[in-house]
């Protein structure tokens, strides 16, 4: 099973779900979780997000879009 064969079959574990009395807290706890975790791993979770965010399918290769290039006439 390849790395992102697990980020698609990725679940939250919700085991691990904690409540802070400030947000300070939280962010404290956030950051010493994400030092804990190798540069993999870091990356591991950025791509999942990335796929969240903007889906992701097989067959799309490359960028989205394109771009033209256009000569203007000058006035």
């Amino acid at each position: 099973m390849s790395r992102f064969d697990d980020i698609v079959s990725m679940k939250v574990d919700r085991s691990q779900i904690a409540v802070f009395e400030s947000f300070e807290d939280s962010k404290r706890s956030e950051r010493e979780y994400w030092k804990t975790c190798t540069p993999e791993e870091r990356l591991t979770a950025l791509e999942m997000l990335r796929r969240v965010a903007y889906g992701y399918d097989e067959d799309q290769q490359g960028l989205r879009g394109f771009f033209e290039v256009t000569s203007r006439k000058k006035s």
